[in-house]
Order: structure tokens, then sequence, then C-alpha cells
């Protein structure tokens, strides 16, 4: 598959929004128009080619044969057997969001799409797609590197609609998200990776704001992605929806999950955390409430992790946010049984404490990076140093 910021890929997307403005007119033509331009990622690599077109055709499979529990537990099994074969082929890297591993990267994002058809038609929430408009879905051009996680109700209901007309503020929008994802790919990451390398020998203070710009790194290196792939689907009549919302501005962990990686933050609370909790709530008793909730978010979490890249350090990263999360909770029932309902209101209006939350929040996220994207010992490490304790 194609190198996102390739002059493939840019060809590959100018051609793309040219054909779709000339000729697009009717939603079924720009469904084939965008699975031409899809077709064309794969041209130059049979690896990830073959997976990302193995998993479709057994989705399409999975989907038209789909009559049992029995089946669709097999079927989330293959497909899951299939997303951990094509992630073992990731080169070993320090930073998930290196252009060379996207394209298998998209692999994830596909598969989140075909589990989440397979399971809502089973549940009677999607009729059945036909196996063209399942495809096209499945392989939308711009949004195989990066996601996001569009859901196919939102694809189809978007997909429906008339093309929007090319307007000077449509396009001075689009071209400002092009412009910020440009900014922030191809100029500040590269200058803070430059000047910093990120490889974390320093100790103390400094090491700590390393740490902390590492973050910064991450967080515009993801979301440079996602504005530039916003600025194709705006310009291409298919905008995808936001994925980040300044999640470093969250007060807690939980808030924080719910701006940063949005659309998969929703689709495992719908589709892991909710069905495991009430899952658990029913055999363990309203009494367990609590616990259902804690081994939850773990789960989740772990999942989160994985599904990111299957190896230790990752699950171990999953399992730290779920953690956090599970304190998060735990703080705030202990805050609802001390305090009064006037404290509890001052205290969620008090700038300080929204400021010292945030910053403790934002410390949690940036050290739980250094988890993911370091082996154990070293990130062990890195963390004691952090603190000045060797």
């Amino acid at each position: 598959m194609v190198e996102f910021g390739s002059l493939h890929f840019w060809l590959a997307s100018a051609a793309l929004i040219l054909a779709v403005r000339l000729v697009g007119g009717s939603s079924a033509r720009r469904r084939w128009l965008f699975g031409a331009a899809t077709a064309s990622l794969y041209l130059c690599e049979v690896t990830s080619g073959l997976l990302m077109l193995g998993t479709c055709a057994y989705g399409c499979l999975a989907l038209h044969t789909l009559r049992s529990r029995r089946q669709l537990v097999l079927h989330c099994l293959v497909l899951t057997a299939i997303l951990l074969y094509g992630l073992r082929q990731l080169p070993t890297t320090e930073s998930l969001f290196a252009v060379g591993i996207l394209p298998l990267v998209g692999l994830s994002y596909v598969y989140l799409r075909v589990l989440h058809v397979l399971i809502d038609v089973w549940n009677g929430r999607l009729e059945r797609p036909g196996i063209a408009e399942f495809l096209t879905y499945l392989l939308p051009f711009h949004q195989l590197y990066a996601g996001p996680i569009e859901r196919f109700s939102d694809y189809r209901r978007h997909a429906s609609r008339p093309l929007a007309p090319l307007s000077d503020g449509l396009t001075l929008r689009a071209l400002n998200r092009l412009t910020s994802g440009l900014v922030k790919q191809y100029v500040i990451v590269v200058l803070l990776k430059e000047s910093l390398g990120f490889a974390f020998t320093r100790n103390g203070l400094p090491l700590w704001l390393e740490v902390d710009l590492h973050a910064v790194y991450v967080y515009l290196n993801f979301s440079g992605y996602m504005d530039i792939i916003i600025g194709i689907g705006m310009l291409a009549g298919w905008t995808p929806p936001e994925n980040f919302n300044w999640p470093y501005l969250s007060r807690n962990l939980i808030k924080f999950w719910t701006r940063w990686h949005i659309t998969l933050s929703y689709w495992i609370r719908d589709y892991i955390f909710i069905p495991l909790n009430l899952a658990l709530q029913r055999r363990l008793g309203r009494n367990a409430r609590m616990l259902a909730g804690a081994v939850s978010y773990l789960v989740a979490m772990v999942f989160c992790g994985w599904w990111h890249r299957p190896d230790l350090q990752f699950a171990l990263w999953g399992a730290i946010q779920g953690l956090g999360i599970i304190a998060c909770k735990l703080y705030e029932s202990m805050l609802r049984r001390t305090l009064s309902a006037a404290a509890m209101k001052a205290y969620r209006s008090s700038t300080m404490a929204a400021v010292a939350a945030g910053f403790v929040t934002f410390q949690f996220v940036a050290i739980s990076f250094v988890f993911a994207f370091n082996p154990i010992g070293d990130a062990l490490d890195i963390v004691a140093r952090m603190f000045a304790l060797s």
C-alpha cells in the first residue's frame, strides 16, 4: 500500500477530488470513485494489499452467512487472527506513527468496521448491507491510514446526500485543515523529533520536560494525519467525523478518552465496555457494580492498547490507562460521599481545581506513553530518573 504523504498518495487524492467534482453527482458514482482511488493504493504492495482485501472478503462472507451467535463469535475470532497476523508484520519502531507502518495500521480500522457491522446486523440495529455498499464502507480512500472509525449508519446517511458544492467557504475550511495538518506533520513534529530525539537519556526536570514534549509530539503527529484526512474528505465530499477535541485540556482521564481518538473510544465503549459491564452485573449482582465497572474498564483499555499493537508494551499502556480510569471513578465516588452538594458544585466550578486536575491528567498521559514506546525495563528506568531516583 502507498505510504501516507508520498507523491502517489497526493496524486491519487488530487485525482479523486477532481473526479468527484466533475462526475461524482450521484452517491453510487462517488462510492465507486472512492473505491477506484483505494484500489490504486494497493498496486505497489502485495502484503498489505492481500491482508486488507482478505479481511474485506472474509467480512463479506461473514456478513452474508451470519445466522447464529456461534457463527458471530467464530467470525470475530477469524478476523482477530487475521488482524494479529497483519500487525505482527509491523516493523519495530519507537513511534506508532512512523510513515512506513501506516499502511498496515489501516488494517486495524477495517477490522473494527467489519466487527461493528457484523455485531449490529446480528443485534438487529442495522439492516444487512449489500456487498458493494459494504466494501465501499470498509475501504474509504482517505480513512485507511489513521481512521477515524465512522459508523455504517453515518456513512450511509452521508453517502445518500447530494454532493455539497465546492463553495469558497468550504474550500477555505478544507485548505485550513490541510495546512494545519501539514504544519503539524512536517514542521512542528519534525522540529521536536530533530531537536530532542526522544532518547530519554536526561535526568530529573529536563527528562520530565522531554517526556511532556514527547506527549505533545504524539498528539501533533496523530492529529496532523487527521487534519489532512479531514481536509481531503471535505474537498472530496466525504467528511470524516472529528477524532480529537483538545484532549490535553481534559480535567480527568475519563474526559480525556472522550476527546482523544474519539471514534475509537466510543467504539470500545459500545462494543466492549457496556456489554461486558452489563454481563458482569447480571452475573455478580447489583451490589458488585463497582467491581464490574472496574473489570470492564481494565479489559476495555487493555483491548485498546492491544488494538494499537499486539505486544506487551501496548497492553501495559492500556492497563495503565484502565487503572487510571478506575482511580478517577473511585476518587469521584469518594468526593460524592464526603462532600455536600454545595461543596461538590464549588469544586467542579473551581478554576484552580480544574487547572490542577488537568495538569495531573496530562502528566499521567505523558508518562503512560513512555511505557507504550519503550521496553518495560527502559520505561521503568525513565520514570525513576524523572523523579531522580536513579
